[in-house]
């Protein structure tokens, strides 16, 4: 169900918190956007699944420790809401930068 103005807003802002913390290098402002607890689930393209804080944060580190920095720019951000529970599906464009070297990965998508 398609949320209103506002819950549609408040959804996507997490989302924009997520790559923000991302880009700028900060696991623990990412981990922050989970709910907390040990059933932290997320699938990446590097590993089949990351179960728990402590799997996503070893991830996130070396991310961080990595010479490489993602950013994201979405071209269509979908956000829908049923009771209690709210989800997003996003369309865009990866950034990889690594030093002064730039590769653009189109048709990146993303649920949560």
């Amino acid at each position: 169900m398609k949320p209103d103005a506002a819950g549609e807003q408040e959804i996507l802002e997490v989302l924009d918190r997520f790559c923000a913390g991302f880009a700028s290098g900060d696991p623990e402002a990412v981990i922050g956007l989970f709910a907390p607890g040990p059933d932290i689930a997320v699938v990446t393209s590097e590993k089949p699944l990351l179960r728990g804080p402590a799997e996503l944060r070893d991830f996130l580190k070396r991310y961080v420790d990595g010479p490489t920095t993602y950013s994201w720019r979405w071209e269509r951000r979908d956000a829908s809401i049923l009771g209690s529970v709210a989800w997003f599906l996003v369309e865009g464009t990866e950034t990889a930068t690594t030093g002064e070297q730039s590769e653009e990965h189109p048709e990146v998508r993303a649920a949560a």
